[in-house]
């Protein structure tokens, strides 16, 4: 909100940081840094993804299944298009967590454990940007996944 100076008739506008409600924990120049580490880091997931496609000698999508043409061992041609899905799947998942990361900025829930509710913290989110929880719910959750895999 604008402050009026006593005996002045103009407004004093203050540095944003100072006016933005800190979202979870986090200062507006945190969160302008953070969306653009997602915005580049989906950038550059998008760029890999068409270049492998490109590689491939298709552009259209459909790098699985290009191997045939190369080779015609059926099990080298399976262990490639393992490959090609692994390596789509894992920069899917990888866009779905940014885009998710940046729905909550506009959301304003952005560095919000989803476990409980606890700010995440600068540090931890600056080092993964798509973190959803907490260092104390990561651990627990961690722990789970250990313990039920055994």
């Amino acid at each position: 909100t604008p402050v009026f100076m006593l005996g002045k008739s103009s407004l004093i506008h203050p540095h944003p940081d100072q006016t933005m409600k800190a979202m979870n924990g986090l200062t507006h120049t945190q969160i302008v840094e953070l969306k653009r580490q997602l915005e580049k880091e989906d950038a550059r997931i998008r760029e890999i993804i068409h270049q492998d496609f490109v590689a491939r000698g298709n552009s259209n999508g459909s790098a699985v299944l290009q191997y045939r043409e190369t080779t015609d061992d059926d099990a080298v041609v399976d262990v490639l298009n393992d490959a090609a899905i692994s390596t789509i799947s894992r920069a899917t998942r990888s866009l779905e967590a940014i885009e998710h990361s940046l729905k909550a900025i506009a959301n304003e829930t952005y560095g919000q454990c989803e476990e409980c509710a606890r700010h995440i913290g600068f540090k931890r989110l600056n080092a993964n940007p798509t973190a959803t929880l907490c260092m104390t719910c990561q651990i627990k959750r961690e722990k789970y996944t250990a313990h039920a895999s055994l």
